[in-house]
């Protein structure tokens, strides 16, 4: 599909992060910006909100962003075991990953060589038992579709090299055809070509999971170089290159086969082991790549390793403070939060799933942060989601169904998100807390944070964040503590403006003990103001008091509408009285009786126009 029309409206876009062209990591990198990028003189740059720059790749970059929510498969054999994915293979991690039969009775901790040896030749065997005779991938795109999902990627190889595809390389030329289509396999039939004709079919964008490593691979893991004890080749490569030329041949065979039979809007990489940093084990991706957007310009490549050609980050479960430098901009990447549905990324026999409200929060609180939510679900041997995955999704999209506005095709409204406090058994996101109800930043007092992007209220917030020298405000239930350095905050009762600061007008506790979480998003002249719930009643309050930015040319980094309110609405319920009074913050006026549409989060939805 062309994701170039599928990101909405684009209104009031805003790029967080460098503003250099020399601040790039390398001039390779200089497509991830230049849709949104031209070069000034001097080398400084300016945005591009039309987005007519010619760049497609960048341009798919941006398109990317907008989808925000996207579905990720692990699937494979080991689905009939219940391990997580291929990781019980590897000698270092094979306890660690739920491979609880690896020499059962005995613990697994006292496992030996042996018995991994013959672990591994049971797992290889899981090939000729797995047969999804339930396959229907109509009925996951339809499940993905109703939860407001926009993309999707799944594995056609993990690490333990079975492919899900179609393919006809083979690991070395003594070794058999290892996938749904090789000689001892029952599937013979191209599972993931068929997923990808179905979710295309919805409307949503595909992406391919690749393991760069293959320990089924006899180029990969040499059988006659001896027992495998890590997750790299079991020789060195250095002193067999042609045994790792080979496996290089196979890889590329392996990719070309993917790229130029399902055309697949997203190549999404692991096994960042292979690759820079890890000696001669690596890849000529960069060429690879090159070759790949000849055919297809607007392809985007994952890497996981974040060195080599790769369009936007990707963390596994990321600490709550890595997602608030994701979008400080403390890394200057588009990127995305893969996160699993159950405990672990493949299929288990009676996994702890997450609640509907954990899913909904945690993808408020990830877009309002400037990222994608890339959430996954490991199928079953039977080729079937799982009953209570299904039930999630649907829940989920019953929330989607009505506020799904707030998250497709919008971008950050900085600062993001702001708290009273912070429940425990909610999704953890790190905020700052500022010293006063009211407070005043000068952005001439944070100089300091860099000349780079400018004395912003961002740069300042990103620099307090990264030093914690001079605070005179942390907030400790966070790991880094978050703070306010002192030469930050200039506390302020009655507020007096300065010219070119930011008054930041934070929640006011309308109820004492009460935990308001506000989330952030914009699309063009419309800002939604998301409060996270912990069920249907709204706050028991008729003033409540959003975050809002004053006395600031263009909002807080630009990212804030400048033209008078119109309205304010909530989505899915009748509209909400609010007051405007002297633009000394925003006053939404609720009947305390009042419930929201759906018990997890409520979308106040504020509409700007000149």
């Amino acid at each position: 599909m062309d994701m170039a029309g599928v990101a909405g409206d684009r209104q009031g876009w805003r790029y967080w992060g460098p503003t250099r062209l020399a601040d790039l990591p390398s001039p390779a990198h200089a497509h991830w910006y230049c849709p949104f990028m031209t070069t000034q003189a001097g080398g400084s740059v300016a945005t591009d909100p039309t987005g007519t720059a010619s760049c497609p790749e960048a341009k798919a970059v941006r398109a990317w962003q907008g989808l925000k929510f996207g579905l990720f498969l692990h699937w494979g054999p080991y689905s009939q075991l219940g391990v997580d994915a291929s990781w019980s293979l590897n000698w270092a991690t094979a306890c660690t990953f739920g491979n609880v039969g690896l020499c059962a009775p005995k613990p697994c901790s006292q496992c030996t060589e042996a018995d991994m040896t013959a672990y591994r030749q049971k797992y290889w065997d899981l090939a000729t038992t797995f047969n999804p005779t339930k396959f229907n991938p109509t009925l996951w795109a339809e499940a993905a579709t109703a939860a407001g999902m926009k993309y999707f990627v799944m594995t056609t190889k993990h690490h333990d090299g079975f492919a899900m595809y179609n393919t006809s390389a083979k690991g070395a030329p003594s070794q058999a055809v290892y996938g749904v289509t090789g000689p001892d396999c029952p599937v013979q039939r191209d599972l993931f070509g068929e997923v990808v004709a179905a979710m295309r079919g919805r409307g949503l964008a595909a992406g391919a999971y690749f393991s760069k490593a293959d320990w089924h691979a006899d180029s990969f893991w040499d059988p006659t170089a001896g027992f495998a004890s890590t997750r790299d080749t079991n020789y060195n490569i250095s002193d067999n290159p042609e045994r790792y030329a080979q496996f290089v041949a196979f890889d590329q065979r392996q990719l070309d086969e993917i790229v130029t039979g399902y055309s697949p809007d997203i190549v999404w990489l692991d096994a960042g082991w292979v690759g820079p940093g890890n000696g001669l084990q690596t890849l000529p991706l960069p060429e690879w790549a090159s070759k790949a957007r000849k055919a297809l310009p607007a392809q985007l490549w994952v890497n996981r390793d974040g060195k080599v050609d790769e369009d936007y980050l990707t963390p596994e479960n990321p600490p709550p403070e890595e997602v608030l430098r994701f979008g400080l901009g403390l890394y200057p990447k588009p990127w995305e939060v893969c996160l699993t549905l159950g405990e672990q990324w493949a299929y288990k026999v009676n996994d702890t799933y997450k609640s509907s409200a954990t899913i909904v929060q945690t993808l408020v609180s990830v877009v309002a942060t400037g990222g994608s939510l890339l959430l996954d679900i490991g199928p079953m041997p039977t080729g079937e989601l799982p009953l209570t995955a299904l039930a999630r999704l649907a829940e989920v999209g019953q929330w989607m169904n009505v506020n799904g506005e707030a998250i497709h095709g919008t971008v950050p409204v900085f600062p993001f998100a702001i708290n009273v406090t912070t429940a425990a058994h909610r999704p953890k996101v790190p905020e700052w807390q500022l010293a006063a109800n009211r407070t005043h930043l000068s952005s001439a007092s944070c100089a300091e944070a860099g000349s780079n992007t400018g004395a912003t209220l961002k740069a300042c917030m990103a620099y307090c964040f990264e030093t914690l020298s001079g605070c005179n405000t942390i907030d400790v239930r966070n790991e880094p503590p978050v703070c306010i350095p002192q030469n930050c905050v200039v506390p302020g009762t009655p507020l007096v403006p300065t010219p070119g600061g930011y008054d930041v007008y934070t929640l006011k506790n309308v109820e004492e003990g009460q935990t308001l979480q506000w989330r952030l998003s914009r699309k063009g002249d419309v800002v939604y103001a998301i409060l996270l719930l912990d069920g249907a009643t709204l706050p028991n309050t008729n003033a409540l008091e959003l975050p809002f930015v004053v006395n600031a040319p263009g909002g807080t980094d630009g990212s804030w509408p400048t033209v008078p309110l119109q309205n304010v609405t909530l989505l899915g319920a009748d509209p909400v009285v609010f007051d405007w009074s002297d633009r000394n913050g925003l006053f939404l006026k609720i009947n305390p009786n009042a419930t929201a549409p759906h018990p997890d989060a409520a979308v106040f939805k504020l509409t700007f126009s000149s």
